[in-house]
């Protein structure tokens, strides 16, 4: 069983998503606060897709051929699987939430970000065309309270079918996560509008961070989650979340923290790395069983870190890096906006590997 300490560790997420706005977004709104022009939305959406599908593709197959798909659900290659798992699909269905590769549920939401992201972009150009950095927080701060509202409907609703759509999938879907996309984008802005100046030191984020993870821990635990305390460890980890990124946002020293070469290579095949652990998990229960005592779970976790991190280095040099290359060199020559507006920052840089820019 885990522990209350252990029973939290998917706070990752929450990072991954407010890194996912943060990312994103900022190329945006430096565009819009300087007063350029959008950036080019056929070109964003051919980058998101060509970086998340092939990889994600490819990583499917490997499961459904080597049967690590996640057990109780339609295989990857079963007439209901394929059109779920390889559409980002699985998450809208109580009979394939959670199958084929059971973290990709993340990528469905994901993709409505990035769907959603240009057309928030639009609007906000359009409603407030001479817009700062008031009116883009004030924006942001409507958009974190209609994600709290969505996800107060969610888990309070008692009808199991609202709309069509099972009360258990709307706590999946993007609408209750964009409260933690929203505080991603709004780091972005600070970003842009405090470029010169730094806030509080990173000390105290990373404290706000841990007391957040404890009282979680604490007063969670490892309980079976009410609508009360799902609400609160959804904010919960967002705050966690919040406190491990602002340091790397805007202090620079913890920024060179995240240039060692260990977690460089950690962070160029994490995209792998998050694909694959779950199906190599799977392969090894199905194969030796469940660890049962401490050495054969140490034995157990090693074994599938070794074996992840291979897969993840072939993913990264047979599938994302080529097509990674081949971005860059069908954009050469394009027109391009003024340097200051697509350039990244040192922090995007740093952040890039994660396998969203």
């Amino acid at each position: 069983p885990l522990t209350p300490y252990a029973a939290h560790l998917d706070v990752g997420v929450s990072i991954f998503f407010l890194i996912s706005g943060f990312v994103l977004y900022r190329p945006m709104v430096a565009a819009r606060l300087a007063g350029r022009p959008p950036l080019d939305a056929e070109e964003y959406g051919r980058r998101r897709l060509r970086r998340i599908i092939p990889a994600y593709w490819v990583a499917l197959v490997v499961a459904g051929l080597a049967g690590a798909s996640y057990l109780g659900y339609p295989k990857i290659f079963a007439a209901q699987g394929i059109p779920a798992y390889f559409g980002f699909l699985q998450i809208y269905s109580p009979d394939t939430a959670g199958g084929g590769i059971n973290v990709a549920w993340t990528l469905c939401v994901e993709i409505t970000f990035y769907a959603f992201l240009p057309l928030w972009a639009l609007l906000l150009r359009r409603l407030v065309p001479r817009g700062g950095v008031r009116s883009e927080l004030a924006a942001l701060a409507g958009l974190f309270v209609a994600s709290c509202a969505w996800q107060l409907l969610a888990v309070h609703s008692t009808d199991a079918n609202m709309f069509g759509l099972s009360a258990a999938r709307w706590i999946e879907p993007l609408p209750n996560f964009l409260d933690q996309f929203a505080v991603g984008m709004a780091l972005a802005v600070a970003s842009v509008a405090l470029e010169r100046r730094r806030p509080a030191r990173a000390w105290r984020w990373w404290l706000l961070a841990a007391l957040a993870y404890v009282a979680m821990s604490t007063v969670i635990g490892t309980k079976t989650l009410s609508p009360g305390t799902y609400l609160l460890r959804h904010q919960l980890n967002t705050l966690v979340a919040l406190g491990v990124l602002v340091p790397a946002v805007f202090a620079a020293p913890e920024r060179r923290f995240l240039r060692l070469p260990a977690l460089a290579f950690l962070g160029t095949v994490s995209y792998g790395v998050y694909l694959y652990h779950v199906p190599v998990m799977v392969r090894l229960g199905l194969w030796f069983g469940l660890p049962r005592t401490p050495a054969s779970l140490a034995l157990w976790l090693s074994v599938t870190m070794v074996a992840t991190l291979i897969l993840a280095a072939l993913s990264w040099r047979f599938v994302e890096r080529p097509l990674l290359g081949r971005q860059r060199r069908t954009t050469t020559g394009r027109p391009t906006l003024p340097a200051s507006s697509t350039a990244r920052t040192e922090t995007e840089r740093a952040l890039a590997p994660t396998g969203i820019a």
